[in-house]
């Protein structure tokens, strides 16, 4: 079973539900068990389908709504006879059904669309702070480039000889079945035990994230741990977090090659925004 069928067969699992009965949710839950990208997936995953729940929990019935029932049944029951009264009773049940069905219709796209750069700035930042694993390590951007390439993940950037001297590694993540590539960076800062880098680039194509910023002019804000600033270029969605200070983001941006055709370098009035800000 690969990454991307567990997760598609995860996407019925309910917690709870009985689902893990189910021998592919049990096999894909085993492997969400051993592989951090995917039970990072998943754990986004139950709390979506939790808040659906709690949003279905609060639809109250109208006022007034049960005696009207009960009042309207005993005029029925003096005027109709018995075939009348269920086929009343099953029009009822499609109606509730249908209202049912369009409430977790909203809650779901609220869920999973609304807010899509909020949910993907969150996403990849837990991929960084939780632990990951790189698909492939070394300092030099050509196996990087090519690996990327046979992954038919994002390779169209281009990063300045400084930032590139600070390249750990990538690995290959996702967002709604669309990949995303997560460069690694070691800026020279101490690191704990075990931490691998200090630095992160995710880049996807702007147009699958809802929301995506309508310029190159870097965003920049904390989420979770990380100072993060985000921008799209050449319609490519660029997410860059630290656990630097704003300083370390700011001089790590002015890194950052502009054109991913020309390789040219940070114009000035970039340089003069990050130095303003």
């Amino acid at each position: 079973m690969t990454l991307e069928e567990a997760r598609v067969i995860l996407l019925r699992y309910r917690p709870g539900q009985g689902n893990e009965a189910d021998p592919e949710v049990a096999e894909a839950l085993d492997m969400a068990a051993r592989d951090p990208q995917l039970a990072e997936w998943l754990a986004i995953h139950c709390l979506q389908q939790e808040d659906l729940r709690l949003k279905l929990r609060q639809i109250a019935p109208p006022e007034g709504l049960l005696e009207q029932i009960i009042s309207e049944k005993k005029a029925f029951d003096r005027s109709v006879g018995q075939k009348r009264r269920w086929l009343l009773a099953t029009a009822a049940i499609l109606v509730f059904l249908g209202l049912f069905l369009f409430a977790n219709h909203r809650s779901n796209h609220l869920a999973t669309s609304e807010d899509g750069l909020d949910l993907f700035q969150k996403q990849m930042a837990g991929f960084a702070l939780r632990g990951y694993v790189m698909d492939i390590q070394t300092n030099d951007p050509a196996p990087i480039r090519d690996f990327l390439q046979q992954r038919q993940s994002p390779s169209g950037y281009a990063l300045s000889p400084t930032l590139t001297r600070l390249l750990a590694g990538c690995s290959v993540e996702s967002w709604h079945s669309s990949k995303v590539t997560m460069l690694c960076f070691r800026t020279g800062n101490p690191l704990p035990p075990g931490v691998q880098s200090d630095l992160w680039l995710f880049i996807a194509d702007a147009k699958v994230v809802k929301g995506s910023p309508g310029n190159s002019i870097p965003q920049i804000s904390r989420i979770n741990r990380l100072t993060t600033a985000t921008w799209v270029k050449d319609g490519r969605l660029y997410f860059m977090g630290t656990t630097g200070d704003e300083t370390v983001l700011r001089r790590c941006l002015g890194w950052i090659v502009v054109s991913v055709r020309t390789g040219e370098v940070q114009p000035p009035g970039m340089l003069m925004w990050l130095s303003s800000h």
